[in-house]
């Protein structure tokens, strides 16, 4: 049965709040956000979150004229059927970047996810490219994209392994050729722009990719390593817990074990050996 679009009333029951925030890692931030409960175009509402990536400046316009193109479409096109709507302004908005990115020396490589949904009646319509998501939240927290990565075929892979069975050789392998070739891809791309502001540490994408590449891949040798930071904030979370119990013996004996341990964490960290969870699993155990 064909169904028959038509243009939507405005929803009275909505409210919208919005922000975006440059986190802890970074000191450039390249999110962009668009939000509107009212009509945009024959959609009746719009919302959109946009993070770039690039060189200096970049990112940040990658994400900004990504998401303006893509409103800009919305508002052109006559078609009532959301679905049509929001992938033809997706299409429009990554065709305008690549072709960007070609033309302007000063934005190669630029880049940017997006994730765009329009509540119509009852139904939310949504659609993603790259790693950008979009949850919704009823009691619980339930991500309802699917992140357009390999990292996340990776995680996937990695999570369904269950002990005592091990990782296939072979299957990780594959993985780390994939990885090698996106590196590769991002040498070309970034490997002479210079380090910029947007990484505290002073890399460019490629040189941070580079570095920390055995890092990135670590969980998939070795099953005790968290395969996503939401599993190592939460171990993290409950070692403060346990590290807080132990303030509250308030002995010195207790403060003085704590202390060490983090000044021996410390050391390790400076010392940047080859796999600082194996020797910090050995220490403690």
């Amino acid at each position: 049965m064909r169904t028959i679009w038509k243009k939507q009333k405005v929803r009275s029951d909505m409210r919208v709040y919005s922000a975006t925030d440059v986190g802890q890692k970074r000191k450039m931030n390249q999110d962009y956000v668009f939000v509107s409960e009212n009509p945009v175009g024959n959609l009746p509402n719009l919302f959109v979150v946009a993070d770039g990536m690039g060189g200096h400046n970049a990112g940040d316009y990658a994400s900004s004229h990504a998401v303006q193109t893509l409103v800009d479409e919305i508002r052109r096109d006559a078609d009532f059927n959301p679905i049509k709507v929001i992938r033809h302004a997706i299409e429009t908005a990554n065709t305008e970047i690549l072709e960007r990115s070609r033309r302007e020396e000063h934005l190669r490589g630029m880049g940017t996810t997006i994730v765009v949904c329009t509540v119509v009646g009852h139904y939310a319509y949504v659609a993603n490219v790259g790693d950008s998501r979009l949850y919704v939240i009823q009691g619980e927290i339930h991500q309802v994209t699917k992140d357009h990565s390999l990292v996340q075929e990776m995680i996937h892979f990695r999570n369904g392994i269950q002990l005592p069975h091990k990782p296939d050789p072979k299957t990780i392998s594959g993985f780390e050729k994939r990885y090698q070739a996106v590196l590769e891809t991002a040498r070309r791309e970034y490997g002479d722009i210079p380090a910029n502001d947007y990484y505290r540490d002073g890399y460019n994408l490629f040189l941070r990719m580079e570095k920390y590449m055995r890092n990135h891949l670590l969980f998939l040798h070795d099953l005790r390593v968290p395969a996503t930071n939401n599993e190592a904030e939460r171990l993290l979370r409950n070692y403060k817990r346990k590290q807080a119990q132990a303030v509250t013996f308030r002995s010195f004996e207790s403060i003085d074990y704590l202390c060490q341990c983090m000044s021996m964490l410390v050391l390790m960290r400076r010392e940047e050996p080859a796999n600082i969870f194996d020797r910090v699993s050995r220490i403690f155990g």
